[in-house]
């Protein structure tokens, strides 16, 4: 883009010598004669660079550049003093102002041509620097704009997380509330059906037992699946309450394994305990506990076939610990399913009935509650080993964690 340049001269004795220079350098030349046109044209038109002789300062003085270079059309444009025979007395005033250059009247073409180069290409990069500083604070305000926007976004999401936490400890409180009203008609149920069978309410015929056998477990599967629902929904809302207590591991799993040996003699199962004393107590939940060795021994009773075998063990292999094992002769778990087998409805693989929740509660118990730790070992086709650590003393456990 060609370069718009202004001469101010009080005659025209060096114009055309300067106009044939510049203008074979492809720049677009205009002159100006008179103190009212310099200001007026200036103010009318765009120009790159200005050039004045020094007899037009000497005619209309000094003030003329004050004029000339403090007005905002004259921003950044450079001015080049054209001097005569030096009268002018104070250069470093005219510098002050606004002057940016000087050449003297006997200039060769190089010296101005080098001159208006330099400056030109100053001032182009002047204006990039403004443009960029422009373009960067605009940037700024919108950023800022933004980050206003984005605050108000964080304070709408917080709040509206706050109002949704509200909402499904709500939720979490009615569903527990009405997974409690579930579970008393069943137990009542469950109960009532050990009556007939035990002959407290008069004999019964073989149809009458078999018929009240079915209800049974019919009742014990929908209570199962109510306590899995209703534990996951207390894991969740983080209102798990501990009762610790000393006990024997042995008595820990024949009160597991009490309501479930008539479905073990059902499936024509075997089912053997190997509790190798001497075994330290444990320090555990009773109930929870319970929950663990009941629904992993229910899974075994699921997965193994007829005629197959259960067997629960525990040892003291651990400082600190009981191990306990629960292992069937069963369709066996795949390694890739074994990752997964102790997340919540996972069913590992197997095509089995039931919510999926039994063994991430199992892990949530002995894990978070115990700080203990439970893992499988298994093969396809061989079977499952479950095992579970439990503390013997809860209290120096949960100091370790705490440190």
């Amino acid at each position: 883009m060609e370069s718009k340049i202004l001469f101010i001269i009080e005659d025209d004795e060096l114009f055309d010598r300067v106009k044939n220079i510049i203008e074979h350098q492809k720049f677009i030349f205009d002159k100006c004669v008179g103190k009212n046109n310099a200001l007026n044209i200036v103010r009318k038109n765009e120009y790159d660079l200005i050039l004045i002789h020094e007899k037009f300062i000497l005619s209309h003085g000094i003030k003329i550049i004050r004029q000339l270079a403090f007005n905002s059309y004259m921003d950044n444009i450079p001015i080049i003093l054209v001097l005569d025979n030096s009268n002018i007395k104070d250069f470093e005033q005219l510098f002050s102002i606004g002057v940016s250059d000087f050449v003297k009247m006997d200039f060769n073409d190089d010296e101005i041509i080098i001159k208006i180069d330099a400056l030109l290409e100053n001032k182009n990069k002047i204006s990039s620097l403004e443009q960029s500083l422009i373009i960067s604070a605009s940037l700024i305000d919108n950023l800022e704009s933004h980050l206003i926007d984005i605050d108000k976004l964080k304070e709408q999401i917080e709040s509206q997380n706050h109002k949704l936490e509200e909402e499904i400890q709500k939720k979490h409180e009615i569903y527990a509330g009405n997974l409690h009203d579930l579970k008393a008609p069943f137990s009542s149920l469950l109960g009532n059906t050990q009556l007939l069978l035990e002959g407290y309410l008069g004999e019964l015929t073989e149809e009458q037992i078999k018929s009240i056998k079915v209800i049974e477990q019919s009742g014990r599967k929908l209570l199962e699946l109510i306590e899995n629902y209703l534990d996951n929904s207390q894991f969740e809302a983080g209102k798990v309450d501990l009762y610790l207590n000393k006990v024997d591991v042995s008595f820990l799993i024949e009160l597991a394994i009490k309501d479930l040996l008539i479905l073990i003699e059902n499936k024509e199962l075997t089912l053997v305990t190997d509790v190798k004393p001497p075994l330290p107590k444990v320090q555990v939940d009773i109930d929870k506990v319970i929950r663990v060795i009941h629904n992993i021994v229910v899974n075994a009773i699921k997965n193994t076939g007829a005629g197959g075998k259960i067997c629960i063990k525990a040892v003291n292999d651990i400082d600190n610990y009981v191990t306990v094992t629960i292992c069937d002769t069963g369709a066996g778990i795949s390694k890739e399913n074994q990752k997964t087998i102790f997340d919540k409805y996972e069913q590992g693989g197997r095509n089995v009935s039931g919510s999926g929740l039994g063994l991430a509660i199992c892990k949530n118990i002995i894990e978070e509650l115990h700080y203990g730790k439970i893992w499988v070992e298994s093969e396809p086709g061989k079977g499952s080993d479950f095992h579970f650590t439990l503390p013997v003393d809860f209290r120096s456990m949960e100091a370790e964690q705490v440190e």
